[in-house]
């Protein structure tokens, strides 16, 4: 089945939530204090949403929050310290999210690494493939409880056209048995991504 966007691909966020009013509505937006991350949140806020920012520098994430304040005129800004790549993190972040936040109506999942070198895997698994995919994956079924709250919620999962580069490697997702390809190493994970959405959906 097919849908058709209603935007052309130089659409911007204002475009996006131009005409949309989201009050009463609370979002998280995962790694949020730059890049897309504080555009989605800036186009957000000005929707008049209450938005939490999850960053992993708790300084760099409070400027951020501030100037979008400032910028928006919208003082719901909140901020949420994780490293969406340690999923000791994750666990103790989502904790204080759901201690604090009974409903999530929308949660983006923002954080990306791209094409980083092999380094040490953490938590049994390499840079990419967790920030990526699996922090991503963790968080959003420990604040399921939030999201169920919402009825209906809606998770986007952000990916991008370097899926086109690996399919998921089951048999040697860490690189162990053939040589580590960055590009191929993002792929997979982007790949992840995608499945993770249909499968979230269905």
């Amino acid at each position: 089945m097919t849908i058709a966007s209603p935007f052309i691909a130089q659409a911007t966020d204002t475009d996006v939530v131009a005409g949309h009013d989201l009050s009463g509505k609370t979002v998280l937006v995962a790694d949020a204090s730059s890049g897309l991350g504080i555009e989605t949140t800036r186009a957000l806020l000005s929707a008049h949403a209450e938005v939490i920012l999850s960053v992993c520098v708790l300084a760099k994430g409070e400027h951020a929050a501030q100037q979008l304040r400032e910028t928006t005129t919208n003082q719901e800004a909140h901020i949420l310290e994780v490293d969406l790549g340690l999923l000791a993190s994750i666990r103790q972040a989502a904790s204080q999210f759901l201690a604090r936040w009974a409903t999530l109506h929308v949660l983006v999942n923002n954080a990306g690494a791209m094409a980083t070198p092999q380094g040490v895997a953490l938590d049994g698994f390499g840079l990419q493939l967790r920030t990526n995919y699996l922090g991503h994956y963790l968080l959003t079924c420990l604040v399921l409880p939030a999201l169920l709250a919402a009825a209906p919620p809606r998770v986007v999962v952000l990916s991008s056209s370097a899926h086109h580069r690996s399919d998921i490697h089951f048999e040697d997702l860490q690189y162990q048995n053939c040589p580590y390809d960055k590009w191929k190493a993002c792929g997979q994970s982007k790949t992840a991504n995608a499945l993770f959405a249909v499968g979230l959906t269905q």
